[in-house]
């Protein structure tokens, strides 16, 4: 009797053991030894951009322990409200003061609910602050980021949208590393069972696909790999479930002649003006890391210069709101992904609404004389 009992003995030894690792794991949460990213598909192919996000679509975006977010996107295809309402009425009145917000994943911001990003933050900072001005004009701010773009791309969906939103200020929201994404052939993103696949030619896509099935062909021990840490441990050094769901192509191709940073601001600059609005740029500062990353602002200048752009630097206002709230710079970013979390956006908000915030009492001190 002892005997039969005794693989039930070792397997329920076996059993408790697992299940402390596992929960020792959930306490300790130790990256990456543990977590994964996941990104949802959430885009759709474009000639023109390469893919923009798809209107109407919902997802969930995980990086390790620390964000875990509904990602939906609106209906005219931005992680943003609903806009399709706004197109029918650019010429309604009293007219509300409207923004337009352009970059990439940081002015996209899918790591955090649309109401946490920078764009709707604004929007209710500036509103707040209207209300001596002009209690019946409200003010808007439309998100148009697309992550993972550069500044060409920014340039082409300013010329697809500023016409059709009829703004008075657009804002580009420029970050360094906008200019690595513009020297690059389009990226192209589609969908293959639960993966996005990336690449640059339509006859790359075979092979990604190829590699998926022959690197992951087991989607059960995915999910399991997803669910329990100590399998996320395991997989750490037996890689038999991807640690993120993305796959490219590679190498990445080259422009054979890409624009300048500065003659792209210069073509931003035009599009805006036709409508009679204002552009302005402002760099998005980037993560204290080691080596230091080079800073946007800096990256921006000269090309600012050159086109006659307005660059505003809010990297003063965000040190001020730092010390007010007795926070460091690095509070401002998730810890495993260089990206705002939920106070970085709300730091960058309130520093971008101090910076904007003359040109948009001109406006509405405009308004108010008109009338």
């Amino acid at each position: 009797m002892r005997h039969l009992n005794l693989p039930l003995i070792i397997l329920l030894n076996i059993l408790t053991a697992l299940a402390f690792l596992e929960g020792m794991l959930r306490v300790v949460e130790p990256v990456p030894l543990t977590g994964y990213q996941y990104q949802p598909c959430i885009f759709a192919y474009d000639d023109q951009l390469g893919y923009r996000f798809k209107a109407g679509a919902i997802g969930r975006t995980v990086r390790f322990h620390e964000i875990n977010n509904v990602v939906k996107i609106n209906d005219i295809g931005f992680h943003d409200l609903d806009r399709k309402a706004v197109l029918e009425t650019t010429d309604a009145y009293p007219r509300p003061i409207r923004i337009l917000a352009f970059g990439d994943s940081f002015t996209a911001g899918v790591e955090v609910p649309v109401e946490d990003g920078w764009t709707q933050k604004l929007e209710r900072e500036l509103m707040a602050r209207r209300m001596p001005h002009a209690a019946t004009r409200s003010i808007e701010v439309i998100n148009l980021g697309l992550g993972g773009t550069g500044t060409d791309i920014h340039l082409k969906l300013m010329k697809e949208w500023v016409h059709k939103l009829k703004p008075d200020l657009v804002v580009l929201a420029f970050f360094f590393n906008d200019v690595g994404d513009n020297w690059r052939k389009t990226i192209h993103y589609s969908c293959y069972k639960d993966f996005v696949l990336g690449f640059q030619f339509d006859h790359q896509v075979a092979g990604l696909k190829e590699t998926i099935d022959q690197k992951y062909p087991s989607t059960f021990l995915t999910q399991i790999y997803r669910s329990l840490y100590t399998v996320q441990a395991l997989n750490f050094y037996l890689h038999f479930a991807p640690n993120i769901n993305v796959e490219w192509a590679k190498p990445v191709v080259a422009k054979d002649i890409p624009i300048g940073i500065d003659k792209l601001f210069a073509q931003m600059h035009e599009v805006v003006k036709k409508v009679g609005a204002e552009f302005v740029v402002i760099p998005v500062p980037p993560r204290q890391e080691t080596p230091p990353l080079p800073e946007s602002f800096n990256v921006a200048r000269q090309p600012a210069a050159d086109a006659r752009v307005a660059l505003l630097d809010v990297r003063p206002e965000i040190q001020n709101l730092l010390s007010e709230y007795d926070l460091r710079p690095s509070d401002m970013y998730w810890q495993h992904d260089g990206h705002f979390n939920r106070q970085g956006h709300d730091i960058f908000a309130r520093a971008t609404a101090n910076k904007l915030w003359p040109r948009i009492r001109i406006l509405l001190n405009a308004e108010n004389s008109a009338h």
